[in-house]
C-alpha cells in the first residue's frame, strides 16, 4: 500500500511494507538511522478475515552518532595449536554511553585454489 503526505507544496510517497511473525513481536532489521517509521499490526487467522489495524505508532530509530568508535589497537597472537589470544583497547569514544560488552567476529581463512579447466576436444 502507498501513503503520501503533503509537506510545504511537495507530495511525499512511502510504500508499507509487511512483515509476517507467529509471536507477538518482532525486531525490524535495516532501517535508516535517525529516521521515523510508522508501525501498525493486524492479526489474522487462517480461517476468517483480519482484525482491524492497530493504532499507528510512530518511531524514530536511534542517530548512528549514538555509537562507539571503533576498539584501539586491536592485536592477536597464536597461543597454541588450538588458540589464539585477540586483545584491544577501548574505543577513544564510547557513543554518550558506558560499553558494557563486546563481541568478537572471527571466520578460517579458506585458501585460494585455482582451477583448472580441462582441454576440449574437437570432434
Amino acid at each position: 500500500m502507498c501513503y503520501w503526505e503533503k509537506v510545504n507544496n511537495f507530495i511525499l510517497l512511502s510504500r508499507e511494507r509487511v512483515l509476517n511473525s507467529t509471536l507477538p513481536e518482532l525486531n525490524v532489521q535495516g532501517l535508516r538511522p535517525g529516521t521515523e517509521y510508522v508501525f501498525r499490526v493486524v492479526a489474522h487467522r487462517s480461517s476468517s478475515a483480519p482484525s482491524s489495524s492497530s493504532v499507528p505508532l510512530t518511531v524514530k530509530t536511534q542517530s548512528e552518532l549514538a555509537v562507539p568508535s571503533p576498539v584501539l589497537s586491536l592485536s592477536a597472537r597464536a597461543t597454541s595449536a588450538f588458540s589464539v589470544l585477540v586483545e584491544w583497547r577501548p574505543p577513544r569514544d564510547d557513543g554518550g554511553q558506558e560499553v558494557t560488552v563486546y563481541k568478537l567476529y572471527y571466520r578460517q581463512v579458506r585458501k585460494v585454489v585455482k582451477m583448472v579447466q580441462k582441454p576440449t576436444r574437437n570432434i
